[in-house]
């Protein structure tokens, strides 16, 4: 049920008591919101950004390895998630100081970002809608 007071709730003429993102039968468990539900449509586009999030990692991760993306795939493709991308990336950064004009700099952005990634997790959305 509702977490907090100002959490939106409302209850439908079917019984289910539906909040901001999830929907409950009578007994408090969660039942599958109906087909047409907008609630999918937000899981996919959560889906779609963070899988261009992790593509976009990759190919900067090939950019930086000087390898081309067919290649460079077969690396990446062994990493789960997005923080063992930003920890290659901070390596080849690292690794190739010298060639970037201020690279803490890129690497502290880097790191903010990919703590934002842990707060912020879509697998929590997509696979456990809670």
């Amino acid at each position: 049920m509702p977490k907090s007071s100002t959490e939106t709730t409302a209850i439908s003429d079917t019984g289910l008591v539906i909040t901001q993102a999830n929907v409950y039968g009578r007994d408090n468990t969660f039942v599958r919101p109906p087909e047409n539900h907008s609630v999918y449509n937000l899981i996919g586009r959560i889906a779609v950004e963070w899988s261009y999030l992790e593509h976009t990692l990759d190919r900067i991760i090939w950019k930086l390895s000087k390898v081309p993306g067919s290649r460079g795939a077969c690396l990446t493709a062994q990493m789960m998630g997005v923080w063992p991308r930003f920890n290659a990336i901070e390596a080849l950064l690292t690794q190739n100081s010298d060639k970037f004009l201020k690279p803490e700099k890129i690497i502290n952005s880097m790191n903010t970002l990919g703590q934002q990634c842990q707060v912020i997790s879509p697998h929590r959305v997509v696979h456990f809608q809670c």
